[in-house]
């Protein structure tokens, strides 16, 4: 009898552990991106997370993007010194794959484009996408369901760009 309880302590056990781990792959383990208060000295001068993000994500896009959350951090004052980071959380990992390939894809074929020199490498197992425009560096790249959109000062987008793999 003791046994037999034992047994089925182990089982439950097992069960929660397979079903934790389970959501935890399906759902990404959603957490939260970590904006520090300065990075690579510039201050955090706003951060936007929610409903006010994913609006600032479909405004920057022109039309609503199929997302479950976003955040925006904006960082240093001067228009020669700053960066902001743009996080869109996608619905599924297959979502984020879609979306940051068309985009990327759109960025590359259109002639209009303000953005140029694009570059593809591959940074801690991640594809990044960096290319220069409106006098910014730029990086893309896409985590589990979180796609980033880096845009940064030339002297600031190394250490910006890091942080955020790392993220």
């Amino acid at each position: 009898m003791r046994r037999m309880k034992i047994l089925n302590i182990y089982r439950i056990l097992f069960f929660l552990i397979v079903y934790t781990s389970l959501f935890c792959f399906i759902e990404g383990c959603s957490k939260k991106p970590i904006f520090p208060q300065s990075l690579n000295n510039l201050q955090l001068v706003k951060m936007i997370r929610g409903e006010e993000a994913i609006k600032e994500v479909a405004d920057l896009h022109g039309k609503n993007i199929s997302i479950k959350d976003a955040w925006v951090a904006y960082y240093g004052k001067s228009r020669s010194n700053n960066a902001v980071v743009w996080i869109s959380r996608s619905i599924s990992l297959h979502q984020a794959l879609k979306q940051t390939d068309l985009m990327m894809k759109k960025i590359m074929k259109n002639g209009n484009s303000p953005f140029h020199h694009l570059k593809i490498t591959k940074r801690s197992n991640l594809k990044v996408f960096t290319f220069l425009g409106m006098h910014q560096k730029h990086a893309v790249f896409q985590k589990k369901t979180d796609i980033y959109w880096i845009s940064a000062s030339q002297k600031v987008f190394k250490g910006v760009l890091e942080h955020c793999l790392r993220m």
